[in-house]
């Protein structure tokens, strides 16, 4: 994990307007990503540099916690020019679009803008046309429905008559509640479990998303329940077991 990050623009003739535009968008990506990771997002935290006779320009930062955030804002690249149609981890929608942004910047034919790559210490990211799209797949909630899994910690179980059982499961990543329904008595029963002794779950079934690409809704098909955390094993446990 690098504690620098920095965006390098491919540009023969690179404009003023293109250059503050990229500029723009990639400090308010790293505002964006530090106050979701880090929970704020201090400018003083981050040390800006410019390198010379160059068009990159890279931020730094000191802080533990912080440094967390370049990895995290290349896994986002690294997910939207996958085609993973949700907000990656760590993003919000304007996070999204700022990614979007710095894309569109690449002209089709090269003239001004011919490439813009992202890096932190690893192979630079050379942002495509595939975020472009990706970004407004997430945005017009093109997908809406898929199968998938959540974990967490349920928050709370609840009946109402004649009515399925219900619960909201919060999301330690995210720090979102997504609400879950379940399909059969198995999974209720699970859950049940689940809740009173505080355990962390993984639901897996049909995953419903909002039109920014959060999950909202699953209606849960399986339950695991992961043993608490005073029976797992020590890390000199699984030390010893690999000698």
């Amino acid at each position: 994990m690098s504690d620098t990050i920095e965006i390098k623009i491919d540009a023969p003739k690179l404009t003023p307007d293109k250059f503050q535009k990229a500029v723009n968008e990639f400090f308010a990506l790293l505002k964006g990503v530090t106050k979701n990771v880090t929970g704020d997002s201090k400018p003083e935290d981050w040390i800006i540099a410019v390198r010379a006779s160059s068009q990159v320009v890279s931020a730094r930062t000191e802080s533990q916690s912080k440094a967390l955030v370049t990895d995290a804002m290349s896994r986002g690249f690294l997910s939207l020019m996958a085609g993973v149609q949700t907000i990656p981890p760590h993003f919000t929608k304007e996070d999204v679009i700022s990614a979007r942004n710095l894309a569109a910047l690449v002209d089709d034919d090269g003239k001004i803008v011919r490439n813009i790559f992202i890096q932190n210490g690893g192979a630079p990211i050379r942002l495509s046309n595939d975020i472009i799209k990706t970004a407004d797949a997430i945005l017009a909630g093109e997908k809406q429905i898929a199968f998938g899994s959540v974990e967490g910690v349920l928050e709370s179980l609840h009946r109402k008559e004649n009515q399925p059982l219900t619960s909201t499961i919060k999301d330690p990543i995210h720090g979102r509640s997504i609400v879950s329904t379940f399909t059969t008595p198995e999974c209720e029963e699970k859950a049940f479990e689940a809740f009173k002794d505080v355990s962390r779950v993984l639901f897996s079934g049909l995953i419903h998303y909002n039109k920014e690409g959060e999950a909202v809704r699953i209606d849960v098909s399986f339950v695991r329940i992961f043993p608490p955390e005073s029976e797992l094993p020590t890390l000199e446990e699984i030390h010893k077991f690999w000698k």
